[in-house]
């Protein structure tokens, strides 16, 4: 039987590298796995609690609501409003996913369709390229450098958008949306609020949606601060951004992924994932089980944890790159 939809797909590079990491400790090589990027510390200890202590109540074993538990997205909120002084609508601006990727891959579902096109980062992280290609849609590419310092971006920027600008008028259909993610993975690239204030008059300029993956949003170092894309001016007529708790409480296991900004583009995911019957259990509609959102919830204001996080990562980069403390 022949697949649909799997067959133009590029291999999945953490399969690649993972295939690669077995095949050398087999041959007896100490291998230091830095693949997935998987927290070597506990969890929080307050979401752990928060988790353990919601799971035993009964009422939170029923299905979830279409856009995520009330107060959960209060929580995001006040997030965005004291970390970036971001107002975003509780009702119609914030939507609870399963995580970043079931959010980004939803959203790329009803953004895209075959004969549609798409710009995205070169390199990029594997659902980025996935995401549009499982909706039918043609990929057109952004490449990327890396940055040692966010603060000297001036050749990066100039390229960054020389190319961009070259990916939008070569070719037809013209891309309905933009993927980017920053700071980058894999490669690190940081970029200021200017920057994304350009890519926001870019987008509304050409009618244009500009999908935002904050998935390192609490990773700066220095006095770096990731900036949101719902800072620029006029982002909420064409941005969505996709924020994750995972690099916020080093919890992948008891993540949740919030999309924030175009409210239109909000109702369209809700209506999706109210139809959508693919997961199993039922952890959905639009967000985790109550059980399960009330951890992030807890933690979402507590700064002092994204905080500590950082410090340790800073502290690996150092040991890792040979960097001063």
């Amino acid at each position: 039987m022949e697949f649909r939809r799997i067959t133009n797909l590029p291999p999945y590079v953490f399969t690649i590298i993972n295939n690669l990491k077995i095949e050398a400790r087999r041959s007896g090589v100490d291998v230091v796995d830095l693949g997935f990027g998987n927290p070597d510390i506990p969890s929080p200890s307050i979401a752990v609690e928060k988790l353990g202590e919601s799971a035993r109540i009964a009422r939170n074993h029923r299905y979830s609501m279409s856009r995520g538990l009330p107060k959960l997205r209060e929580a995001i909120a006040d997030l965005y409003k004291r970390k970036w002084n971001v107002d975003l609508d509780v009702e119609t601006e914030i939507t609870n996913t399963i995580g970043s990727k079931e959010g980004f891959s939803h959203l790329m579902w009803v953004l895209l369709d075959r004969g549609d096109a798409a710009i995205v980062p070169s390199p990029s992280y594997p659902i980025h390229i996935y995401g549009p290609l499982f909706a039918g849609a043609d990929l057109r590419q952004v490449p990327m450098r890396s940055l040692s310092d966010p603060r000297v971006q001036t050749d990066f920027e100039g390229d960054f958008f020389d190319n961009l600008t070259t990916a939008y008028e070569v070719g037809w259909p013209k891309p309905r949306v933009l993927v980017i993610s920053f700071p980058h993975n894999p490669t690190g690239s940081c970029v200021d609020l200017p920057f994304m204030q350009r890519v926001v008059d870019f987008c509304r300029e050409r009618d244009m949606i500009v999908v935002h993956d904050f998935a390192y949003a609490d990773v700066g170092f220095g006095g770096y601060q990731p900036p949101s894309i719902l800072q620029a001016e006029g982002a909420k007529e064409c941005a969505v951004e996709l924020y994750s708790m995972t690099s916020q409480t080093w919890a992948p296991k008891i993540v949740i992924g919030v999309s924030g900004g175009l409210d239109s583009t909000h109702a369209l995911i809700v209506a999706v994932k109210a139809m959508d019957r693919l997961e199993r259990p039922r952890t959905d509609v639009i967000g985790h089980t109550p059980t399960s959102t009330t951890a992030p919830t807890a933690n979402a204001s507590g700064p002092a944890n994204s905080r500590g996080r950082t410090t340790t990562s800073l502290a690996s980069r150092n040991s890792v790159t040979g960097r001063p403390p």
